[in-house]
């Protein structure tokens, strides 16, 4: 009986489910037939009603976790407004950072012992999480936990612009909602 189960729920995978159906229902019905009962025509009609409610039954449990998964998926970003961005890497960036502010909005002060204890998830080739206090302070530096406790507000990049002043500026500019910078 599992192997009937499986190849319908298989079947209801492809898009060729129409030219598919019967070859499996043979398939299935013949192990049945082998290992159970003598199929008849009442036992063939019995396991086309089978089939249907499997079917059904599958369907139904595919509609009611998709409409479970779908809304929890995407609910947290629903305040965060990502149409002004226009490449995915950008707003995957932004969405990091949000999460990781969700966490520090949560926690406060306490969610700095979890990013030091899982400071290999927050620095990437590609990205690293830092957080700085108004005045300039590094409170947590994911790629350089050296940095941690320094005051950095006048510390520049190699084109001379003062990073952490300008992302503290950013905070301030309404015309520059998630307060993106760039520096070198």
């Amino acid at each position: 009986m599992p192997t009937l189960i499986l190849n319908i729920v298989t079947a209801l995978k492809t898009e060729t489910y129409e030219k598919e159906r019967n070859s499996r229902l043979t398939y299935g019905i013949t192990l049945l037939n082998k290992s159970f009962f003598k199929a008849d025509e009442y036992s063939l009609r019995n396991m086309s009603k089978l089939i249907r409610s499997c079917r059904l039954i599958a369907f139904s449990t595919f509609v009611v976790l998709l409409s479970v998964l779908i809304p929890g998926c995407e609910s947290r970003y629903e305040n965060l407004d990502l149409r002004v961005y226009q490449y995915r890497d950008t707003k995957d960036l932004v969405k990091y950072v949000y999460d990781a502010s969700l966490i520090v909005s949560k926690n406060g002060l306490n969610s700095l012992d979890y990013f030091r204890k899982t400071r290999q998830l927050h620095n990437t080739p590609d990205r690293y999480l830092y957080i700085y206090d108004m005045n300039g302070v590094n409170i947590y530096h994911a790629g350089m936990p050296q940095l941690e406790g320094r005051n950095l507000w006048d510390i520049t990049d190699k084109n001379g612009k003062k990073a952490v002043q300008m992302v503290i500026a950013a905070l301030a500019d309404k015309n520059n909602p998630h307060a993106w910078v760039h520096y070198s």
